[in-house]
């Protein structure tokens, strides 16, 4: 009788009291009520704590609210117990926190009907407003299709300037055509004042974009998208050069932006260009071609307005070999810089040889041991690092050669040069045009090469290893340049006079503007211009 009384006042004080007035006196006073009342009558209040049944008294709260706000003929949907508190919006869910409840976790409702028929025919305690619900959990797939908007927003936000090109690489560190990206950007901007915006598209580190030029931004793209899904990264790249809408974009090895090409040129090539840098195939350990070009050339040279590689070699090969128009390719020779410091003269007698790059497959190193196990009298000075094959065999071997000395990682090779150096032995088993070959010409440092990619194109057929796995053509051409000193100024004095006339800065800067449709016709106009010979901008890039 009592509790029939008591709950009766609580009713009618709820009703006209504490539904009127704020959440947070509501929940005050009903909280201290239940515990009284579950202290006063502990056969009449079932077992569940002050938080559930608030959670369930506040959602009743706001079910009836949403329900005399709701439109005419529609029926609102009932709430009960946590699946309410569950469904509740953002602002109803900001104010229940504001007063202090602690919101259950949320169940799926087809958990909570199961649960309810439970608690109907086994337990009650089963409830999802009973005392078992707290300590459920459940996992759902996590779908936030507002994130990748996010990120393109934070994208967008870093670039505050009209941008003319877009060059897209995976990132900016030691190699080749890192270097050659620094190259393009630098003459963009510099040479034909260009807004130039270079593009990081892989999570990872990019050193070497602090040797771009002021005025050129780097944007790291990678990074900012690493927790987007593959589709996503392509859409808030396609999104962000589609809202740019620059002149020109440059693809310099980037999976994401051929992706990009290979789905979306379509809608791109309304206000942009397209061209891509591509150097040469890569071979896998089976022997196939692989590479961008084996994997998006076919699909996109008809969205391109151009390929550009720093050889001649590769895009005629490409052209036969897919059935692409020659006119597709265009050569840039890149550049090479001046030492910063003259360089000592050869030694007459030099007995040293000097080897420099990745200790990887691609630049056969097992080649190397090959060549140093043959010429026992002779050091080898071995500069580079793996960057893929660590557990390498082949490294091993150097490791244990006794006329091998592996001096570790450089980052300039002219300091790696000494007057002790008869000439630079180069392995390789695929390769465009090598930078360091051009270094090497530039040191006055005979080269011994083989006949691979762009080499030929620079090195004279005669000089050359005819195969890049002939070891007895390495050792034979080596111990002409020892034996024969007229022969090694031969080569010296040729390599130094090709380098000086075809990759100068001028050089590179007028190739750029020969691309049809890469510059304006007013840059191409400055383009025809320049010079040969000013190298200036090399040192800044290089």
């Amino acid at each position: 009788m009592m509790y029939r009384h008591v709950t009766r006042i609580y009713r009618l004080i709820d009703r006209v009291v504490l539904r009127r007035g704020p959440i947070a006196l509501e929940r005050t006073v009903k909280g201290t009520a239940f515990r009284i009342a579950k202290f006063a009558f502990p056969n009449r209040i079932p077992s569940a704590t002050a938080e559930l049944y608030l959670a369930r008294a506040l959602a009743h709260r706001l079910e009836r609210r949403n329900a005399n706000g709701s439109v005419s003929g529609q029926v609102p949907q009932p709430l009960s117990g946590v699946r309410s508190v569950a469904g509740l919006s953002a602002k109803e869910r900001i104010e229940l926190e504001k007063a202090g409840v602690v919101v259950p976790p949320a169940l799926p409702s087809w958990a909570a009907s199961e649960m309810e028929e439970i608690a109907a025919t086994l337990d009650p305690a089963f409830h999802p407003a009973g005392p078992i619900t707290p300590h459920l959990q459940y996992y759902a797939m996590p779908l936030e299709h507002h994130y990748p908007g996010i990120v393109y927003a934070r994208l967008r936000r870093q670039v505050t300037s009209r941008i003319d090109v877009v060059i897209l690489v995976p990132w900016l560190k030691q190699g080749g055509a890192d270097l050659g990206a620094i190259h393009f950007a630098t003459a963009l901007h510099d040479t034909f004042g260009k807004k130039v915006l270079v593009i990081g598209t892989e999570a990872a580190d990019s050193p070497w974009a602090s040797r771009l030029p002021e005025g050129v931004q780097f944007l790291d793209a990678g990074t900012e998208m690493a927790q987007l899904s593959a589709d996503e990264r392509r859409l808030v790249m396609v999104r962000l050069m589609l809202q740019l809408a620059p002149e020109t974009i440059h693809l310099m090895n980037s999976y994401l932006g051929w992706q990009m090409v290979a789905l979306h040129a379509k809608a791109l090539r309304h206000t942009t260009r397209i061209y891509a840098s591509l150097y040469c195939d890569d071979v896998s350990e089976g022997g196939q071609l692989v590479g961008y070009a084996q994997t998006f050339l076919m699909d996109c040279y008809e969205s391109l307005d151009g390929v550009i590689s720093d050889n001649g070699v590769v895009g005629a090969e490409w052209s036969r070999s897919m059935g692409m128009a020659p006119s597709l390719f265009h050569v840039v020779p890149f550049p090479v810089r001046e030492p910063a410091q003259p360089l000592l003269p050869q030694l007459p007698a030099a007995r040293t040889l000097l080897w420099a790059g990745r200790l990887d497959r691609q630049k056969r190193p097992d080649v190397l041991l090959a060549i140093a196990q043959a010429m026992p009298d002779w050091t080898f000075d071995v500069y580079g690092q793996t960057v893929v094959d660590q557990a390498s065999p082949a490294l091993a071997g150097l490791r244990k050669a006794p006329n091998v000395r592996l001096r570790g990682a450089f980052n300039d090779f002219y300091t790696v040069v000494r007057p002790d150096h008869l000439a630079l032995v180069y392995t390789t088993q695929w390769d465009g045009m090598p930078n360091i070959l051009l270094e090497a010409a530039r040191a006055g440092l005979p080269i011994v090469a083989p006949a691979v990619g762009g080499i030929g194109e620079f090195i004279p057929g005669e000089w050359l290893v005819p195969e890049c796995a002939d070891v007895q053509a390495y050792v034979a051409q080596i111990r002409r340049l020892a034996d024969d000193a007229s022969h090694r100024e031969e080569r010296v004095r040729t390599l130094t006079q090709r380098v000086g006339d075809g990759h100068s800065w001028g050089e590179f800067a007028a190739a750029i503007g020969r691309v049809p449709g890469y510059l304006t016709t007013a840059a191409a106009q400055l383009a025809g211009d320049v010079q040969p010979g000013t190298d200036a901008r090399v040192d800044a890039a290089a």
